[in-house]
């Protein structure tokens, strides 16, 4: 796909996506990298954490996890 190409083909998904995915490509575009996160939010990141490294065996890998959902729910 040329850059014509692509560009029409972006002109048409902006012209008719809804506010929700028009938010997400205003963040994506206008990222200022200025991110705030929260003492709460910095707790349950630092609870998450601890918790993967006293027992990195409990992970499930995202191929696994989505092998499982896709058998069982066939999505």
């Amino acid at each position: 796909m040329n850059g014509i190409e692509l560009r029409y083909k972006l002109i048409q998904f902006i012209t008719n996506a809804d506010e929700s995915k028009l938010k997400q490509l205003e963040a994506i575009f206008y990222d200022t990298g200025d991110y705030v996160v929260s003492d709460e939010h910095k707790a349950l990141l630092d609870e998450r954490i601890a918790e993967f490294e006293a027992n990195p065996e409990s992970v499930i890998l995202w191929s696994t996890l989505k092998a499982d959902l896709d058998a069982k729910y066939g999505v």
